[in-house]
């Protein structure tokens, strides 16, 4: 049965700008102007932190993005920009070096009473049972 893998590859700058939206949607509005930075963690899971320097004699402070943070974050700027994402594609976070990737797969196979079966044989065996119980 087919299947499609996707990755796609985010800038640091596309980083920031999904960080900042999730930001402003989780009510805690950052300013561009006052990001200094952000720092990509692959310890065991991705995740990232994002320096933000508001007091200009103060040293930056750690804003954390936990796994599933960033995930969101990267979904709503995809959503927004105009990023095709298969709602039915299992995502997962990588990291290739200090870039963020998102890989989808998206595979017709489910499995139903133990066998393994494509969506379209799935309709048709659920079609077959309805006709021979009606």
């Amino acid at each position: 049965m087919a299947s499609e893998v996707r990755h796609i590859f985010f800038e640091e700058s596309e980083l920031v700008r999904a960080l900042m939206k999730y930001s402003l949607v989780k009510k805690r509005p950052l300013e561009f102007k006052d990001i200094k930075g952000v720092i990509v963690n692959n310890m065991g899971s991705v995740s990232a932190t994002m320096m933000v320097k508001v007091i200009s004699n103060e040293p930056p402070v750690k804003i954390e993005f936990s796994t599933p943070e960033l995930a969101a974050a990267l979904v709503l700027f995809c959503n927004e920009t105009g990023i095709d994402l298969p709602r039915k594609g299992v995502k997962t976070l990588n990291v290739d070096e200090d870039q963020v990737y998102m890989t989808i797969i998206v595979n017709e196979r489910t499995i139903i009473g133990g066998n393994k079966m494509d969506r379209l044989t799935r309709k048709y065996a659920n079609m077959g049972l309805t006709k021979k119980s009606g």
